[in-house]
């Protein structure tokens, strides 16, 4: 069977063969009968046709996480005291109203209303400008997101937000985490890949 054989890749390819197995080159002009060809090339465009013929291989990132020390637990606990109350305070008028028989009408209407800010705000609050809730700002604290080092948003704040929604226990088990891990890192940190620091320590 004729075959020609490429110089550039020292490659043998069949009579039939259009293109180069090795590099994808044109071989007409380099079909001759006999077993070998030495045609003339442009070396430049036999290497970019060789490089168009490598599959592309898998791009690889690093992912770096930032590396933050742990916030001061005095004034987390304040700044979940401040949330804590700015949550369920819009909670009591509705309570009182609907505990009389004369305004339960009322009362009812209030509670649905401030149910609907205690969700939201619980959910949301870390999504607020600078990852800050109100009460984390008048501690000095923010939520960052340790992969991208920026600020917590809403959807962030949310994932958070889930390690305390384990019934009965959630609150518990993430207090007990903030103080245990060396980070301050609870339930909805790791959900969220979040930490809690200090506004000062922030690097942007």
């Amino acid at each position: 069977m004729e075959k020609i054989f490429f110089i550039i890749f020292g490659s043998e390819n069949t009579g039939e063969a259009v293109f180069c197995s090795s590099c994808g080159s044109n071989l007409g002009m380099a079909k001759q009968t006999g077993t070998t060809a030495n045609p003339t090339y442009n070396q430049s465009t036999v290497l970019q046709s060789a490089s168009n013929q490598i599959p592309a291989q898998a791009q690889y990132t690093s992912v770096v996480k930032m590396n933050y020390p742990k916030a001061s637990l005095g004034s987390r606990f304040l700044a979940s005291v401040v949330d804590s109350l700015l949550s369920g305070l819009p909670l009591l008028p509705g309570f009182i109203f609907i505990s009389i028989r004369s305004t339960q009408v009322i009362g009812g209407f209030l509670l649905i209303i401030a149910s609907c800010w205690s969700i939201y705000y619980s959910f949301c609050k870390d999504g607020m400008p600078c990852g800050q809730s109100y009460g984390k700002k008048m501690n000095g604290l923010m939520v960052v997101n340790l992969t991208t080092n920026q600020p917590c948003n809403r959807g962030g704040s949310a994932l958070r937000a889930l390690g305390l929604c384990i019934p009965y226990v959630g609150g518990i088990i993430e207090s007990i985490l903030v103080l245990a891990n060396g980070k301050g890192h609870r339930l909805g940190d790791m959900f969220a890949g979040t930490q809690v620091i200090e506004l000062s320590q922030y690097r942007r």
